[in-house]
């Protein structure tokens, strides 16, 4: 039982799967470009097709002839430059709270306009990048009588503060739209643990299903074994009703 859930929680759609490998190419371009080595013939016929009328001979001239200059790598830093060369203008009076949040939006101290930034970057190489609202953890005397708090302590211990957390498409197991928008998303984090400097290192995949209304949380070691570790409202909304914090 256990292990066809671990298979269900990891599998990726087809959907994702026909993404990623489309976001394959784009990064072995990088790679051509940036990396400096001689391109031979078989590399410039990758990115430059035969014509249908075009002889075996002509399309080998028209190879051999083809200068090869470095230019996604400037392409992709000028759309970004565009982008990023006016800061988020954000309108209306910030408390402390919003202020706090636009300088560390994602709890390890990046601003809102570095986040934003570093989003659209791994959109544009990626073709896709996904934004997680949540909340930052309740500290351990609250979570000891239930996370129950008076909006007085709320309010003057800052507590809950949104954090903003980004998804690369490689992370993006499986995804649902529907007329609203984002109706569910399964996602994945991975990363290998040890006890000490000389235990085997053990592979541990933390899987997200968030839809309109929970976050359910799964931990995977090896996987051979899966404990839920989370299932909780979000209450998340937006103008139609309940929404997807994605």
């Amino acid at each position: 039982m256990s292990l066809d859930l671990i298979n269900k929680l990891t599998a990726r759609s087809a959907a994702m799967q026909e993404a990623l490998e489309r976001a394959i190419p784009i990064q072995d371009v990088l790679a051509d470009k940036v990396v400096p080595r001689a391109v031979n013939q078989n590399t410039k016929s990758d990115y430059i097709p035969k014509g249908t009328l075009e002889s075996s001979d002509e399309y080998a001239l028209r190879l051999r002839l083809t200068p090869w200059f470095p230019r996604t790598p400037q392409i992709l830093a000028a759309r970004q430059g565009m982008l990023n060369s006016t800061a988020p203008k954000i309108s209306g009076d910030e408390d402390a709270a919003f202020s706090e949040f636009v300088n560390n939006v994602d709890g390890a101290g990046c601003s809102l306009e570095r986040f934003i930034s570093d989003t659209s970057a791994a959109s544009q190489s990626d073709g896709l990048a996904m934004i997680f609202v949540d909340r930052a953890p309740l500290p351990a005397d609250v979570t000891a009588r239930g996370g129950i708090v008076s909006e007085y302590e709320k309010t003057s211990r800052n507590l809950g503060q949104p954090r903003l957390v980004r998804y690369a498409l490689s992370q993006i197991l499986d995804i649902e739209f529907d007329a609203q928008g984002i109706k569910w998303v399964r996602i994945v984090e991975t990363t290998c643990e040890r006890g000490a400097w000389n235990d085997a290192s053990k592979k541990i995949e933390t899987v997200r299903v968030i839809d309109r209304k929970t976050i359910q949380s799964w931990r995977i070691v090896d996987r051979q074994t899966v404990e839920q570790i989370g299932d909780a409202l979000h209450g998340m909304q937006d103008s139609r009703g309940a929404a997807c914090p994605v």
